[in-house]
C-alpha cells in the first residue's frame, strides 16, 4: 500500500482495534516503479485479517479499497 494511502487508512481506524495493530506493524519498503522507487507499506497477514482490513476500507476509506483487494488478489495467486 502506498504511504499516503496506508496514512489515510490508519488515521481512520481505532487505536485499540486489531486492524490497528495489524497497520501499525507494517514494514516500509522500497518498491521499483520504472525509473524509481515508491516507499511502500507491506502489511503481512492471514486470509481473514486481510478481508477484515478491506471491509473496513470499503467502510472508511473507500478510495483505497480497490488497491487492497488487487493486493489480496496478487497474494493470492503468489
Amino acid at each position: 500500500m502506498p504511504l499516503p494511502q496506508y496514512d489515510t487508512f490508519v488515521k481512520t481506524i481505532e487505536t485499540s482495534s486489531p486492524a490497528y495493530e495489524l497497520l501499525v506493524n507494517g514494514c516500509i519498503e522500497r518498491q521499483a516503479m520504472g525509473d524509481h522507487f515508491d516507499r511502500i507499506m507491506r502489511i503481512m497477514c492471514n486470509d481473514r485479517e486481510a478481508d477484515m482490513l478491506l471491509d473496513l476500507a470499503n467502510r472508511l476509506c473507500p478510495d483505497i479499497a480497490s488497491d487492497i483487494a488487487r493486493d489480496i488478489e496478487f497474494a493470492n495467486r503468489a
